[in-house]
C-alpha cells in the first residue's frame, strides 16, 4: 500500500494576521471619532431643547397661576442647573423639578453671548438654596412678560462644556433670545 499523497494546507501567515488587525483598528478609531462627534451633535440638540422647553414653561406657569415665576440659573462644576419657583407667603417653592443640564453643555459664562447672566439684567447673584454655589435669576410675570431690562436683548448661549474658555463663537452653539415685552423665545444655531 502506498501512503496517501499530502495535501497543501493554506492558513495565515502572522503578516497577514497583522495587517488584518491593524485595518480593525484604523477602523475602529474612525468609527469611535464619529460616534463620539454624533454624541456631542445629539448633547447639544437635547441641552437646548431642555432649556427651551424648561422656559416656555416658566411662562406658561406665570400665565396660568397669575403669578411671578423665578427662573434659577445655577452653574456648577459639572452639570448647569435651572429650577423654577413661585413665592408664597414668603417663602419659595419650586414649581417644576431641577433640570439638569447634561455634562457637555453648559451656559456660556461670557456675557455677550448669555447677557441674562450677568448681573445687569438680572439683579445680583443669589444663593442657590439648595446648594452653596450662586444663582442669577430672573422673572416671568403673569401677562408673560419679563422683568429683564428693556433696552437689552437678553440672551442665553449654550455651549459644549470644552468650548466655555473660547473668546469668539465656538463652531457649535445654541442662543436663546428673549422678547421681554412678550417672553417670547427665538433661536439660534450653528
Amino acid at each position: 500500500m502506498m501512503p496517501a499523497p499530502r495535501t497543501a494546507r493554506s492558513a495565515f501567515t502572522l503578516i497577514e494576521m497583522l495587517v488584518v488587525i491593524a485595518i480593525i483598528g484604523v477602523v475602529s478609531t474612525m468609527a469611535l471619532t464619529s460616534i463620539s462627534g454624533v454624541q456631542r451633535g445629539t448633547a447639544m440638540t437635547t441641552g437646548a431643547s431642555a432649556l427651551l422647553d424648561y422656559l416656555t414653561i416658566a411662562r406658561q406657569t406665570a400665565m396660568t397661576l397669575n403669578q411671578p415665576i423665578e427662573v434659577w440659573f445655577c452653574p456648577g462644576a459639572t452639570n448647569d442647573s435651572l429650577l423654577l419657583y413661585k413665592t408664597e407667603n414668603g417663602a419659595l417653592n419650586a414649581v417644576e423639578p431641577e433640570l439638569k443640564l447634561n455634562q457637555w453643555v453648559m451656559l456660556s459664562p461670557n456675557a455677550e453671548w448669555s447677557s441674562v447672566l450677568t448681573e445687569g439684567f438680572s439683579g445680583p447673584q443669589r444663593p442657590d438654596p439648595k446648594r452653596s454655589n450662586s444663582c442669577y435669576s430672573f422673572r416671568f410675570m403673569p401677562d408673560g412678560s419679563t422683568d429683564l431690562a428693556v433696552s437689552a436683548s437678553p440672551t442665553l448661549t449654550l455651549v459644549f462644556r470644552t468650548d466655555s474658555g473660547s473668546t469668539s463663537l465656538p463652531a457649535n452653539f445654541f442662543t436663546l433670545q428673549m422678547d421681554q415685552q412678550t417672553g417670547t423665545i427665538r433661536t439660534f444655531r450653528r
